[in-house]
């Protein structure tokens, strides 16, 4: 996109299921780009970062509200510009009333629980940095992305 190469992933880019978060060492982060021979890595499970003049995005949560204490989910758009990247997050509103009813249905009533409270059924896997910002709403500025 724009000249610049863009790599998606669930997770990291050497193990499908890595937990990758705002807190993980820039090195392990800066090794996966390397691997993945990529500008930009998106993928879930993970935070917001620049290393090394390459990103790491977060492409937004589906499915569940981001433990940010509101009832939406999130979602990353990248525009293409001449030689950059506009990048941007946007909330994502939807039923949640009616997720809710179909999850208490289906017999899941932790994550019933999680889509009326914002707040994630468990925190057993995040670090203690992503732990302590549960319940703060998150407020992602748009970015523009370039290799000078």
């Amino acid at each position: 996109m724009a000249g610049h190469c863009c790599v998606v992933t669930h997770a990291s880019f050497s193990q499908i299921n890595q937990f990758i978060f705002a807190s993980t060492d820039s090195l392990i982060k800066q090794n996966e780009l390397i691997q993945a021979d990529a500008d930009i890595l998106i993928g879930g499970h993970c935070g917001l970062q620049a290393i090394d003049g390459r990103l790491w995005l977060n492409a937004g949560v589906i499915g569940l509200p981001v433990n940010d204490v509101t009832v939406d989910g999130w979602y990353l758009v990248m525009e293409p510009q001449s030689t950059s990247i506009k990048i941007s997050w946007h909330r994502l509103q939807y039923d949640y009333q009616q997720c809710f009813q179909d999850m208490q249905s289906a017999g899941l009533m932790a994550y019933a629980s999680c889509i009326k409270s914002g707040l994630w059924p468990t925190m057993d896997i995040l670090p203690d940095s992503e732990r302590s910002q549960q319940g703060i709403p998150l407020q992602p500025e748009d970015m523009i992305f370039s290799i000078d």
